[in-house]
């Protein structure tokens, strides 16, 4: 998500403000270390904001008075989400085996999705 967001902006790391909408809660709040990695706004540097409502997989991302909103589409969002339920149900979240099975089933999907197919973009001016 913040990959295509500095795609869609084209800049660099470091160069836009962002608020995800991922709340502080597991498993959907690692998408605040992805969003943190892929565009260099971290929370120690103040450049990305964590919703504390967070509920969904999505971010705003502000460069130069722009301003958009990422979010995984709906149909790719139930999918993830049916079998992150199903592997928290069988391992609980305490479990290395359920962090290790979340690791390896992330990798796989970021290498088999495309980027610019699974977001949904709403704002900017283009």
């Amino acid at each position: 998500m913040g990959i295509r967001a500095r795609e869609y902006f084209n800049v660099g790391p470091d160069a836009m403000k962002v608020i995800s909408c991922a709340g502080s809660r597991p498993p959907l709040s690692c998408l605040n270390d992805g969003l943190q990695a892929a565009t260099g706004a971290t929370l120690g540097h103040g450049l990305i904001t964590v919703a504390d409502t967070g509920t969904a997989p999505c971010a705003r991302f502000f460069w130069l008075g722009n301003t958009i909103t990422l979010s995984l589409k709906k149909n790719i969002a139930d999918t993830l989400s049916a079998r992150l339920q199903e592997m928290k149900g069988k391992y609980g979240l305490e479990s290395d085996t359920y962090w290790d099975l979340l690791r390896e089933m992330t990798i796989r999907e970021w290498q088999a999705l495309d980027r610019h197919n699974i977001f949904e973009i709403v704002g900017g001016n283009r």
